[in-house]
């Protein structure tokens, strides 16, 4: 009996160039763009006989959650792996200085909102664990990245599976050009090249457009706040920082002083200038405000030339034994395109070029300025923190507190280091970490004390303690609107564009399905929507909600919920969570790691599935009161903020 063939495809033109053949196929889509799914699906089904698509979506979230406790024992591992003389973290010391670029590197945060390589390497781990079956003759990749095809073909090698893959035509290779000029080396030094002068050029009109710089630093005795920007969420005669609102309002109580320094961040088109502008607003009210680009002066820039110059050719150089190093569990020889890719983008390109700047510019903060009484900053295990706290390390700066002020699951792979790792993080080369670990919740500190990380404390979680007045509304609750799902979009477009793909297969299935709709204030479903509608089918029921969540949230029992603490907020309105599972996407959602507080739905079908539970409002109720419990435990919520004065010891 001839066996069938694995057919792998995420795009409609590969798939179409796929020649017809007998027999039984079994399709696996790594498209979680509902509309592209369903073309691809469409198309794969008439190729041949006998068509049989396989849950992609599921069978990825698998491997991820099987590499998951791999990863940070071969973080640790790559650090100390021997490329000739030294080990990768000494190859990569900055200057004359305690630092390792090595921390900076994407290989070492493992972050999946900054690199696809942990979700290419669960992709390519289930076409593997297929194929190894022993149940496929042959394997055709069908891939729009010609990469994912070379890595399919090379899983398909070592499981002794022919695998074809189809020649790209000279259409493709002409559209494959900028993504294959992108990835060059040679591009990736000017993109590096481009964020150093970008950064020195944001510091030069900083420093022309605000006061003295002397005149806005912290003085002895102060704490230092260290914030992305812009950040003001009061009025304009009074500073209040979206991410410190309580904390400051304790500081006021107890007459202590604080300096802020910003971080800006382009979210949502924010320019630097407006960083720039909010500094001056405030300054003028009493305000000591400076942003971390000023703290370079205009000569540095040669010392971080000679510095990134020196670890792009280091990168360059150690490129092939680190990759041969890398390969390890959980990667495998096929994702070593992706290993070499994120190396040289933390060397010789942007983000090797950040780390460089990061840590030149917090060096020269700190040695310009008293040391603080304290400093706290927003925990998330970025470079920039490392950097900080390595800065500080080195510089005698003492007390410093990483808040973990936003979301956290297990699949925040880039908050977990190995022990090995965690336990020497205070030497020289090694893992730069903050005095305290601040955590927002039992949840939380119990996470990062699995890990060995030498302070971990349990503190109030400031940015959350709005939920309080969320509790008291369970008796008010109904039985929500009949066949009502909300939508509660993120600020990722392509994870709202997927929800709302799902949403509306669901809804175009069955009759009298409302779909309410409440976007991200910068990333709204309405954009998204007109899509879907102009590829030409009729619009279902949809209802775009313009009040706030929890107003949203009284309406709908059912909650369809990506990357957002949303969902938390909708177990507090006791309505059922459901998570959009794709196989082109980790699951990020605050509530995975709790499995009996969410389902999941990976098409229309399923959703429909999960929406034939329908619940009284006695039911309702009781479901928000025993969720309050849970949410207290997962952020703490005392408002008078009692953990965070003995942190502060204040």
């Amino acid at each position: 009996m001839t066996k069938p063939a694995l057919v792998i495809f995420d795009s409609r033109l590969p798939l179409v160039l796929l020649p017809v053949f007998s027999g039984a196929a079994h399709g696996f889509c790594l498209s979680g763009d509902p509309a592209t799914a369903e073309i691809c699906n469409g198309v794969f089904e008439r190729k041949c006989d006998s068509a049989t698509l396989l849950p992609s979506a599921r069978l990825v979230n698998e491997e991820v959650e099987a590499m998951r406790p791999l990863l940070a024992q071969w973080c640790h591992d790559l650090g100390e792996a021997r490329l000739g003389s030294r080990s990768a973290r000494a190859w990569l010391r900055i200057g004359e200085t305690d630092a390792s670029a090595w921390w900076f590197s994407l290989l070492a945060e493992r972050n999946p909102f900054k690199s696809d390589l942990m979700l290419r390497a669960a992709q390519l781990g289930a076409i593997r664990t297929l194929l190894a079956s022993g149940e496929y003759g042959s394997c055709h990749a069908c891939c729009a990245d010609h990469a994912l095809n070379a890595a399919i073909r090379r899983v398909a090698a070592e499981c002794g599976v022919f695998a074809h893959v189809r020649r790209r035509t000279l259409l493709g290779r002409v559209r494959n050009l900028p993504a294959l000029l992108k990835g060059s080396v040679a591009w990736q030094m000017l993109m590096a090249l481009a964020v150093i002068v970008r950064f020195f050029v944001q510091g030069l009109c900083a420093r022309r457009k605000l006061p003295a710089l002397a005149k806005r630093l912290p003085r002895k005795g102060d704490t230092l706040m260290v914030s992305y920007s812009p950040a003001h969420a009061g009025t304009p005669e009074a500073y209040r920082n979206r991410f410190y609102g309580p904390l400051q309002d304790r500081f006021a109580a107890k007459a202590a002083q604080t300096a802020w320094l910003y971080m800006h961040v382009n979210l949502g088109g924010k320019r630097f200038s407006q960083s720039v502008d909010e500094a001056a607003t405030h300054f003028a009210s009493g305000t000591r405000i400076s942003l971390l680009q000023e703290h370079l002066p205009p000569l540095a820039l040669f010392t971080v030339l000679g510095r990134w110059c020196l670890l792009a050719g280091k990168g360059l150089m150690l490129s092939r034994q680190l990759c041969d190093a890398a390969v390890a569990a959980p990667f495998s020889p096929a994702c070593r395109a992706y290993l070499r890719r994120d190396w040289l983008a933390s060397t010789a390109g942007k983000t090797g070029a950040e780390g460089i700047l990061f840590h030149a510019a917090y060096e020269a903060l700190f040695r310009s300025i008293p040391a603080p009484e304290r400093t706290v900053y927003c925990l998330e295990m970025h470079a920039w923190e490392k950097a900080l706290c390595r800065a500080a390390q080195d510089n005698g700066v003492a007390n410093v507190i990483g808040f973990q002020h936003a979301a956290f699951s297990r699949n925040y792979f880039h908050f977990y280091h190995a022990p090995e790792s965690t336990h020497s993080a205070r030497l020289p080369l090694q893992l730069p970490l903050p005095d305290i670990i601040a955590a927002s919740g039992a949840h939380s500190a119990a996470e990062f004390r699995s890990c060995g990380y030498p302070r971990v404390e349990e503190v109030e979680s400031i940015r959350t303690l709005y939920v309080n007045g969320l509790f008291a509304k369970a008796a008010e609750l109904g039985a929500g609107e009949a066949r009502a799902i909300l939508l509660a979009g993120s600020i990722d477009r392509k994870e709202n564009t997927t929800m709302l793909g799902i949403a509306l297969e669901a809804a175009r299935a069955s009759q009298g399905m409302k779909l309410l709709l409440k976007g991200h204030p910068l990333c709204p479903f309405k954009d998204i929507l007109e899509r879907f509608v102009a590829a030409g089918s009729a619009k279902p029921d949809t209802e775009e909600c313009t009040g706030t969540l929890p107003d949203a949230l009284q309406r709908a029992v059912f909650v369809f919920v990506p990357t957002s603490t949303a969902s938390i907020e909708a177990l507090a309105f006791g309505c059922k969570v459901v998570l959009p599972l794709v196989p082109d996407g980790i699951l990020m959602n605050p509530v995975i790691d709790f499995p009996e507080k969410y389902t999941t739905a990976s098409c229309g079908q399923e959703l429909l599935a999960i929406m034939q539970t329908e619940m009284t409002p006695e039911q309702r109720q009781d479901a928000a009161r025993a969720s309050e419990a849970f949410i207290r435990s997962y952020w703490n919520l005392e408002a008078e903020l009692p953990k965070w004065g003995a942190v502060l010891n204040m």
